[in-house]
């Protein structure tokens, strides 16, 4: 038979504790860790597509074309070991330390290139290749394993509604990121020169 009113509000007060932590969850802001992330993201971001966008520049005007395309083939054919070496590295230390060492040796390589060019005055083939590889290898490693365990070490795995949040401010970060990062390449190379840019960018 219908319930009368009194007992429907009975149940929905009895009812109302049960559903209130899933709304609390959901309505969870995302920790300041992961801020932190997104904001080193979007500096690494800065980088890796500055270098995406010079190197092969480097490559063009002081080798030719043929070396330029042998670079990036370098580059591209490294990211398969990469990928490899990134599951390694993270069952061995820890996904963080990877990535953390990654960007970090991913922008010393980076600004070798240039300042070596600055100090010698000559470019050297072999240490550029030398750079394509290591850069091959890093965009392998952390984009393969190390860069999508960190969200779920940061957030945990049991709110699945807020990992695709998080997931998809980080690309929304990223992709701003290198969209940001072509346009001031383009503006830093018309107002300096490829070094400089190549600089500051690394920096």
């Amino acid at each position: 038979r219908p319930k009368s009113p009194s007992r429907r509000r009975r149940f929905a007060r009895a009812a109302a504790p049960l559903l209130k932590p899933d709304a609390e969850t959901r309505k969870k802001p995302l920790p300041r860790s992961y801020k932190l992330y997104l904001g080193g993201q979007v500096l690494y971001a800065l980088g890796q597509e500055a270098s995406t966008l010079i190197a092969p520049l480097y490559a063009y005007f002081q080798q030719g074309l043929g070396f330029a395309v042998a670079a990036q083939f370098v580059d591209l054919v490294s990211i398969i070991p990469g990928s490899m070496l990134g599951d390694w590295l993270v069952r061995k230390f820890d996904s963080k330390k990877v990535y953390l060492g990654g960007i970090i040796i991913h922008a010393a390589a980076f600004l070798s290139v240039p300042a070596a060019f600055l100090l010698t005055g000559t470019f050297s083939p072999v240490h550029f290749i030398a750079f394509k590889v290591v850069s091959g290898l890093i965009y392998g490693a952390l984009r393969g394993v190390a860069e999508k365990e960190i969200p779920s070490r940061i957030l945990g795995q049991e709110d699945m509604e807020r990992l695709k949040i998080a997931g998809s401010l980080f690309y929304a970060a990223f992709e701003v990121a290198e969209l940001v990062a072509a346009l001031t390449v383009t503006a830093l190379i018309a107002a300096t020169s490829l070094h400089g840019a190549s600089l500051v960018m690394g920096l």
